[in-house]
């Protein structure tokens, strides 16, 4: 019992401080925009500061491309790296990616090789607290759960969940065995109206912006 109520006290303290830390549009950073591009269908989402003297400096990165390699996965986007250097923007990265994701396919999924630490405490508070993103069920290869195909994934960093995390009891309570899904490019609009995110001539197009 006592090491349940740790474990619980340790889950709320971590969603509580990503929740306070997170940037959205409402109070986005003054010195920063987001910069976004696309190359061979592959897509960076990249934060610049801007300094006082016209100097900028890249402050991270997250990259994402359509799965081509672990099954139909829900037609999502898989994200294969990402990093911040400026505490709390990650999360919105992530939104973007969602966006972008769902408007040209069946949302965005996790790196299905490895997840960081960070990133995994995302994709958790995502699936916890994000009531407005869809959170599609991703099936095994061997259908365990449903006889279709278009949920069928490669499980791996869903299966590992199993034997890290105490609260995951089964592959499929672990985020990392859902898409995030949200039409609309909310996130996107609103960063648009406010002139804090900038894009390539191809993703520009891609998009329909």
């Amino acid at each position: 019992m006592k090491n349940l109520r740790k474990l619980i006290s340790e889950i709320l303290k971590e969603q509580t401080s990503l929740k306070e830390a997170a940037y959205t549009p409402e109070n986005f950073p003054p010195d920063v925009v987001i910069k976004v591009y696309n190359k061979d269908g592959s897509w960076l989402i990249q934060p610049v500061v801007i300094f006082n003297d016209g100097k900028t400096k890249e402050a991270g990165a997250l990259y994402f491309s359509p799965n081509v390699t672990f099954g139909p996965c829900h037609d999502a986007f898989e994200v294969t790296g990402s990093s911040s250097k400026i505490k709390g923007l990650g999360p919105l990265l992530y939104d973007i990616a969602i966006d972008i994701s769902s408007h040209l396919g069946g949302g965005l999924m996790s790196d299905r090789d490895s997840v960081s630490p960070d990133a995994k405490r995302v994709w958790s508070f995502i699936e916890k607290n994000r009531s407005d993103i869809i959170k599609k069920q991703l099936d095994n290869l061997d259908n365990e759960l449903t006889p279709k195909g278009i949920d069928n994934c490669d499980s791996f960093v869903a299966e590992k969940d199993v034997n890290e995390d105490e609260a995951v009891r089964h592959w499929s309570e672990s985020a990392m065995s859902k898409v995030a899904y949200r039409p609309g490019m909310p996130v996107i609009k609103k960063l648009t109206e406010i002139g804090k995110i900038r894009f390539d001539n191809r993703s520009k197009s891609m998009l329909g912006l």
